[in-house]
């Protein structure tokens, strides 16, 4: 019997992508946990500083991104003022 594993993240966009990629990795996950309780608690919170913020379908999906990497940047314009 194989155990299913189930990545958990709970932290911004650079992780999400990190784990969703990790999940599809693994050939005994098929599910992915992430917090994403909209309309109060949308995973674009966690996302905010994306160029392109990973997107949950209607139906509860998400798609890991076919990009190079991690398959997300991070918008120059919204870490700007975070720089030292």
């Amino acid at each position: 019997m194989t155990n299913i594993l189930a990545p958990h993240q709970g932290g911004g966009g650079l992780a999400l992508a990190a784990h969703l990629h990790l999940a599809c990795a693994i050939p005994n996950s098929s599910y992915f946990e992430m917090l994403h309780e909209p309309p109060g608690l949308s995973s674009d919170m966690f996302q905010w500083y994306l160029a392109e913020p990973l997107r949950v379908t209607s139906d509860g999906f998400i798609v890991a991104p076919a990009s190079p990497g991690l398959g997300v940047e991070p918008d120059p314009a919204k870490i700007a003022r975070y720089r030292i």
